[in-house]
């Protein structure tokens, strides 16, 4: 028999982030919708989400530095069709670590 809850995960798994994740707004929510399960069962249902969110703000922690003292470079190539010929590009992005600003360039073309 499924749970209460599990009519409405689609709209929990939407919604819990725009407000913080906040077990009593969504029961009160979900309750609004039709819900009828009680406010542990939406704790439960969210403490995965939770976790998940937790662990994912750990592994995007920001690298600061001063101006002046860091960048990343990185360079590629890439095929585009130019009007009915296609050529291969070569890029150069340079990003600066205190600014985040992008300078991006293509360096040359060259003809298949």
């Amino acid at each position: 028999m499924p749970k209460p809850i599990e009519r409405f995960a689609e709209f929990v798994a939407r919604r819990a982030p725009e407000i913080g994740f906040n077990a009593v707004v969504l029961q009160r929510e979900d309750k609004s919708l039709g819900f009828t399960g009680s406010y542990q069962q939406v704790r439960r249902f969210l403490r995965p989400h939770r976790l998940k969110r937790q662990w994912s703000e750990l592994a995007t922690v920001r690298f600061e530095s001063a101006p002046g003292e860091q960048a990343q470079v990185d360079y590629g190539q890439l095929w585009v069709w130019n009007g009915a010929q296609l050529e291969k590009v070569h890029l150069f992005v340079f990003t600066l670590g205190f600014s985040r600003r992008q300078e991006a360039s293509g360096i040359s073309c060259v003809s298949s």
